[in-house]
């Protein structure tokens, strides 16, 4: 693997890693709400941790396992928290728009007969 390549993929990597150490914190915090569900966090805890290239997908269904394990809803209030950051913020990484929105764009810029009707499509005329 070239040395860009690694570096663009650790690059995607950190953020996601992040997201697991702060989740894994979380959920340490629930099992002692719900000792009677302890070893199943562990094992959540453990399979997220033990993902040596963790995806967000991991890490939201995590997340989502940890709540549905507790039955105390109040107990489960930060990671719920956490979960709905979680999907304002994927849903800003992975939006419909399949076209650049920067300055480089040629959306909204009417060049070569481009032309974009309030962001929702671009279409040749």
């Amino acid at each position: 693997m070239s040395l860009s390549k690694k570096n663009a993929w650790e690059a995607y990597l950190v953020p996601i890693r992040k997201q697991v150490e702060h989740s894994v914190g979380l959920i340490k915090t629930l099992a002692p709400e719900i000792p009677e569900q302890e070893e199943k966090i562990q094992q959540l805890i453990k399979e997220i941790i033990s993902n040596r290239e963790p995806n967000r997908k991991d890490v939201m269904h995590t997340l989502h396992q940890s709540m549905m394990l507790a039955d105390n809803p109040a107990a489960a209030q930060p990671i719920k928290e956490y979960y709905n950051e979680l999907i304002k913020e994927n849903k800003s990484l992975f939006n419909s728009y399949l076209y650049n929105e920067g300055p480089k764009s040629h959306c909204c810029k009417g060049s070569k007969g481009l032309v974009c009707r309030q962001h929702n499509s671009c279409e040749w005329l």
